[in-house]
């Protein structure tokens, strides 16, 4: 995208910059689908984004928040792209994740192994904020046989000694490839997981973590003094509610279900049962990226928001 903005001092400026969006169905709006945007500087009058020459310029420092603005509202000129660098945006099933989390797994702390293409840079420190215990990444856009070679590797040996000499071996597997030295390991050396049991038993601890994620959400929501913080994890509560009536569904997770509509109002009005069998999709969280500073500006109380990303190029 390209477009025109006036600064604070009456200076028109050009910035060029990409846009990534994905659209996703929101659960319990039906027929209501959700946008979901991101936007990346690339040039300013000219010059390239974070470079020298653009600093050289010395231009004052709320030229960046009034380009952040324009990048935000702007409806210019668009052309199709087929990539975007440091976009972090992974596909899914139902549409595209933008990379910006608030928790993982009912706030444990899970290994993650994102096998896509430059997973290394954002989306990388919002898996670590939240919590993941390790992470692996690719640098660069990684080739698909070397990508499969690593996977099997590290997985294979994944159980039999820690986290870092699966992935020195994976690493190792692919060192005559293209994609030599792609992956990049965020964690502790001596981190290890443990086999499970059985299948049976790997249902029953997710069917217990699930109710146990139900009862902490529960507890989360009415604490919460922020409205957006409360909406927002009462649709989180609502997928994992979906999860545990249609996978797991018992006269347990149904008394369950009852049991928090009496302690949050805002579900009695929702037939989550109902719900599952329509097979909703869930909703991310409406995203736009812009500075800290902007943030306040605009009013928004930095602590209910995503933590800001860093700027492309940095």
């Amino acid at each position: 995208m390209s477009d025109e903005f006036v600064d604070r001092d009456g200076k028109t400026h050009f910035v060029e910059f990409d846009e990534v969006v994905g659209f996703m169905p929101v659960p319990d709006k039906p027929g209501i689908v959700g946008v979901h945007r991101k936007v990346f500087p690339r040039k300013l009058d000219g010059f390239m984004w974070m470079s020298a020459e653009l600093e050289r310029q010395n231009m004052p420092g709320h030229v960046s928040l009034d380009m952040w603005k324009c990048m935000i509202d702007s409806r210019g000129r668009r052309k199709p792209k087929g990539r975007i660098a440091m976009s972090c945006a992974i596909q899914c099933a139902d549409s595209i994740h933008q990379g910006t989390l608030h928790a993982l797994a009912s706030f444990s702390s899970p290994l993650i192994f994102n096998n896509t293409c430059w997973s290394w840079s954002e989306v990388a420190s919002f898996f670590l904020a939240c919590g993941a215990r390790g992470y692996v990444g690719t640098l660069w856009d990684i080739d698909n046989q070397a990508a499969v070679l690593a996977a099997k590797v590290f997985y294979e040996n994944l159980f039999s000694g820690t986290v870092l000499t699966a992935f020195h071996k994976a690493v190792t597997a692919i060192s005559a490839t293209s994609s030599k030295d792609i992956y990049v390991y965020w964690g502790l050396h001596f981190t290890t997981l443990s086999r499970g049991q059985s299948l049976q038993k790997s249902r029953a601890n997710v069917r217990q973590e699930l109710m146990r994620a139900v009862d902490a959400w529960a507890r989360h929501i009415q604490t919460s003094r922020s409205s957006e913080r409360r909406r927002n994890s009462i649709r989180a509560l609502k997928l994992i509610l979906r999860e545990l009536l249609a996978s797991f569904s018992s006269s347990d997770a149904k008394a369950l279900e009852m049991a928090v509509k009496k302690r949050l109002p805002e579900l009695s009005q929702t037939d989550i049962s109902r719900e599952t069998e329509q097979t909703e999709l869930p909703a991310a969280r409406s995203c736009i990226e812009y500075p800290i500073q902007y943030r306040r500006i605009r009013g928004r109380d930095n602590t209910e928001t995503t933590t800001p990303r860093a700027s492309a190029g940095s």
